[in-house]
């Protein structure tokens, strides 16, 4: 409890998870505290979801490989040239833009989230902040653009992981003075030296934990003891 009421969470979910994983699960369960965990839409069928974003970017080359194979079975060999050369060419350059294409739909499906999790914290005024993976980076943009400065629990955060798949340079993280990071060093998805790194940059000491892969499920007992540590008041800590 927080001056007699309940502590206020917000949790932005990783890409694959929901309301009811493990993690935000066992913070909602919790007596002590009210968990709000917005639907970050992520993946779904909304216009800026990652599938549509793919499908909108990928259409230019899907359409120029689909025409190049239907032309080249009723060209003669000249026909087969000149096929390749239409519609071959547009296809290599977009195969090697595949790169680019990820960036830009990941890009504009993230900042679509960002825009729930900014409204979230608006509307729910959380004491604490929780941010998974996907979730993570954006609690790390929420500190860098000034939008929250208080209690942050960052569970694999992807910040750089992120920030290099949309090929934007990511500036370094404000992290406050309440602040948790935990990474598992068996992850296979987001490096734990880019949250090694992170803390060094900040100041701040690393929670390591062993024998977890990236969605870290087993620490799902110990966060709510995590989320009242940070939402301790400044005079009882230390």
């Amino acid at each position: 409890m927080r001056d007699g009421r309940r502590v206020r969470v917000l949790y932005l979910h990783g890409m694959a998870e929901t309301a009811t994983a493990p993690k935000p699960a066992a913070l909602a369960a919790s007596t002590q505290l009210d968990v709000y965990c917005p639907h970050l839409g992520v993946w779904h069928t909304h216009r800026d979801g990652i599938v549509l974003s793919l499908l909108r970017t990928l259409l230019p080359y899907l359409t120029s490989t689909a025409l190049g194979a239907l032309a080249l079975p009723v060209l003669g060999v000249r026909g087969r040239a000149w096929a390749a050369l239409t519609f071959g060419l547009p296809s290599v350059a977009m195969f090697l833009a595949r790169r680019l294409v990820l960036a830009q739909a990941l890009g504009r499906s993230f900042d679509a989230s960002y825009a729930r999790a900014l409204s979230a914290v608006r509307a729910f005024n959380p004491d604490v902040v929780v941010g998974f993976s996907w979730g993570g980076a954006l609690a790390c943009r929420l500190a860098v653009e000034g939008a929250w400065s208080g209690p942050l629990l960052l569970l694999a955060p992807a910040h750089a992981h992120m920030g290099r798949i949309m090929q934007r340079p990511q500036p370094a993280v404000p992290l406050p003075s309440r602040v948790c990071v935990v990474h598992s060093r068996a992850d296979q998805i987001v490096p734990i030296e880019q949250s090694r790194a992170l803390c060094r940059a900040a100041g701040v000491e690393l929670t390591e934990v062993d024998d977890e892969p990236h969605k870290m499920w087993g620490i799902s007992p110990r966060l709510t003891a995590m989320v009242l540590e940070l939402a301790k008041p400044t005079s009882a800590l230390g």
